[in-house]
């Protein structure tokens, strides 16, 4: 039973209703740890981040030495780019001879090879046996 006031009409009285009430139960579980079970637990987490750092620099030191490997073919290609132009740029140049009209003023060099003793723009010069 409760009883209420209220100004307007006094006390009032009412009989609770006998409603079955839900009986919820709860199972408290605590998990405790000793302190070697600590220690164990803690040094399994260093011992799991050290592999996976380790594992990871080397995955990343692996990358570089295949990334210096790229760069180093990629050199080596970029020579030979450079060394075939320069081929094609003097076979351009012989042909372009061969086909002018300084051909026909060209003069073939003989086997006479005249050495002229002195100086010759500031070197001394002997005469070649």
């Amino acid at each position: 039973m409760t009883a209420r006031y209220t100004r307007n009409s006094g006390y009032t009285v009412q009989r609770r209703s006998q409603r079955p009430r839900k009986v919820v139960r709860t199972v408290e579980r605590k998990l405790t740890l000793g302190p070697n079970a600590a220690k164990v637990l803690g040094f399994s987490l260093l011992a799991l981040l050290a592999f996976v750092m380790v594992s990871t620099s080397g995955t990343s030191s692996s990358a570089l030495y295949e990334q210096a490997a790229l760069r180093q073919d990629i050199s080596e290609v970029e020579q030979e780019i450079e060394q075939l132009k320069v081929d094609t740029d003097r076979a351009r140049s012989l042909q372009a001879v061969n086909q002018s009209a300084v051909k026909a003023e060209l003069v073939p060099i003989g086997t006479d090879v005249q050495y002229l003793d002195g100086e010759v723009a500031g070197v001394r010069t002997d005469e070649a046996p």
